[in-house]
Order: structure tokens, then sequence, then C-alpha cells
């Protein structure tokens, strides 16, 4: 069904019902965000994650799982949005200053505790 032929105010295949998205809108789950290349005006991301063996042994792998293609303004917008989120995070209790703090100190290699601080509000 091509856009022209959706009901008024429907832009794809998910009808939205109320002010909340209908019941079978996608929604991806990831780890983390493995990568990032840029070039010509477009940031690509590739989600990954992190998967167990099926046989339930020790070790895991992070996996790609989706790549999102932006443009570079778009991007901007986005990482504002994420930094303010970051704030909000850290101002609730959801995340600790110093966890914050050792991400934007760690290298793309290197592992960051991502336990809940003590302080976090359930």
């Amino acid at each position: 069904m091509s856009d022209q032929q959706m009901p008024p105010g429907q832009t794809g295949p998910y009808e939205q019902v109320g002010d909340y998205p209908a019941p079978d809108f996608p929604t991806v789950f990831a780890d983390g965000v493995m990568s990032t290349a840029w070039g010509r005006g477009l940031v690509k991301m590739y989600l990954y994650r992190t998967d167990p063996q099926f046989q339930a042994r020790p070790g895991s792998r992070d996996n790609p799982i989706e790549q999102i293609i932006m443009p570079v303004f778009g991007f901007a917008q986005m990482c504002a949005l994420f930094g303010r989120t970051l704030k909000a995070l850290v101002e609730q209790g959801h995340l600790s200053q110093e966890q914050l703090d050792a991400i934007y100190a760690a290298d793309a290699t290197t592992k960051v505790d991502t336990s809940e601080p003590d302080s976090v509000q359930r």
C-alpha cells in the first residue's frame, strides 16, 4: 500500500491509538552502539546486542543487529537530546556522575562499570 492510499494521518502500516504507539509498533533492543562512520552529510551507526551462546556456556559476543543512517544535522540534534537526557538521568539518580565521567574518559575498547548506582530510584 503506498502512502497515497493510506487513511488520512496514517504514514505507515502502524496505526496510532490515541496518544500511544500501536501494539505492533516496531521496537529494537540494543546493548549499545558498535561504531559510527560519517561522510557526504550522513552519519551511520551500527547497534549491537550482547548475546550468550545457545548452549549457555561462559562467554558472550556483541552482534551487530541494526544500522541507522541519519543526516548530520539530525544526528547533532539527537546528540543534544541525549545530552539533556544524560543530565536528567544523573540528576534523578539513575546514573552516577562518576559513571558518566568514566564513560566519557574511556575509549571504545574500555569496559565501564554499568551496574546501577546505589542511589537508583525505582
